[in-house]
């Protein structure tokens, strides 16, 4: 069934967000569930690339859609 509730730019979001979790997230998971703890790195590399601050305004560097 395909959704129709998403246009283009969703789909980019989508696809960029699904990329950086491959790359970035799936192959250091097991380490950081040994570690019990998220290396900060990807949360700085999160949010160079966009995907942190949502809700947060665009004058403090967030997505600015609250």
């Amino acid at each position: 069934m395909e959704r129709t509730i998403f246009d283009a730019e969703h789909q980019l979001f989508r696809d960029s967000f699904r990329s950086f979790v491959e790359h970035e997230i799936t192959p250091r998971h097991p380490e950081w569930e040994k570690a019990g703890i998220v290396d900060r790195s990807v949360w700085l590399e999160a949010g160079k690339q966009g995907f942190l601050g949502f809700n947060v305004e665009e004058r403090y560097g967030g997505g600015g859609s609250a």
